[in-house]
């Protein structure tokens, strides 16, 4: 199912995402799903610098890192992402 259809009890402590959507299309869809404790991690390709201009209200990058995969020569970043404080 979509994360938009999922209603937990709860905000989930971390959202993983990999291949899911541009950023701010991808934090629109978890919002829900997330308070201000909780972290979204993104696998991209390059640094995303279009997408991370574009995030959505109230969300900030928390950090960047570059990553090597075994077996994928191109370049690939892990981002941590949350909702800033109130």
């Amino acid at each position: 199912s979509r994360a938009e259809a999922l209603k937990p009890p709860s905000p989930f402590d971390t959202v993983l995402a990999r291949a899911v959507a541009p950023l701010p299309k991808l934090l629109n869809a978890v919002r829900t799903l997330c308070d201000a404790n909780t972290r979204v991690v993104a696998l991209k390709g390059r640094q995303p610098a279009a997408e991370l201009a574009e995030l959505p209200a109230g969300w900030q990058l928390l950090s960047s890192r570059a990553v090597q995969l075994p077996g994928v020569a191109a370049e690939r970043h892990v981002l941590t992402l949350g909702l800033r404080p109130r």
